[in-house]
């Protein structure tokens, strides 16, 4: 359902019922344990980072929500099983409080729910997980955040995103995809020659949306804006 005067939407289903496959990457590595910990937003608080690394087998559907604060990011690779580093922070009055913090937040993996759960907090307090996630391309996700983004690379399965505050970014993807946000913009990069699945159908309540995609690119789309604009890039050839 479309509402009046607050969505701009993305809409892209393919032309054919025969898809090509989706272009496939170089060897993919994420970002070392270390890296994950040195991206951080300025504070005047005491910060305690640290990353805690989990494997899940035999799941073909993943349900993730980090909490009231943290983001998802989940990239397609060709193994079986689901890798999952949590990246979990806090910030406090001082490093000792910061890491009692961080000690008291729970990661959970059961039955393909992946939940962050922590403590209680002070003025000036608060704590965050994020989860970077390596799946099987053709998994099923059902992603919630509330003030974090969420990005999908390199996938074809089935995906169910919702986020409150926080964009929504999409590279290399296929498959069935439905998402929305309600603040934040919305940014889609695609490859290869057409879409393989069942569509996109994305949207953002206050937020802009970016389409990026080869100049062969064959696809029915459909896009449009009340609130926020929509910028559509692809190549000219000449």
């Amino acid at each position: 359902m479309r509402i009046p005067g607050l969505t701009s939407w993305l809409l892209l289903a393919p032309l054919l019922a025969v898809a090509a496959g989706i272009s496939r990457p170089q060897a993919q590595t994420g970002k070392p344990i270390d890296d994950l910990c040195a991206d951080r937003a300025e504070s005047r608080r005491q910060r305690h980072c640290e990353v805690r690394e989990d494997s899940i087998a035999g799941q073909h559907a993943i349900d993730l929500d980090p909490g009231r604060n943290g983001s998802v990011r989940v990239r397609g690779w060709e193994r079986p099983e689901v890798h999952l580093r949590a990246r979990v922070e806090a910030y406090a009055e001082t490093q000792s409080r910061a890491r009692e913090l961080a000690s008291a937040v729970q990661v959970t993996t059961t039955a393909g729910r992946v939940r962050s759960d922590g403590p209680m907090t002070l003025d000036g307090e608060h704590w965050a997980t994020s989860f970077y996630l390596d799946v099987p391309r053709n998994v099923r996700l059902a992603i919630n955040t509330h003030n974090g983004g969420i990005s999908l690379e390199e996938l074809s399965g089935t995906a169910m995103m919702r986020a409150v505050n926080g964009g929504i970014t999409l590279r290399r993807v296929g498959g069935d995809l439905k998402g929305q946000t309600r603040n934040g913009g919305i940014r889609v990069e695609l490859a290869g020659a057409r879409w393989e699945g069942t569509g996109l159908d994305v949207e953002t309540r206050n937020g802009g949306v970016r389409l990026t995609l080869p100049a062969d690119y064959s696809a029915e789309l459909e896009t449009g804006t009340v609130n926020g604009r929509v910028d559509i890039d692809f190549p000219v050839l000449i």
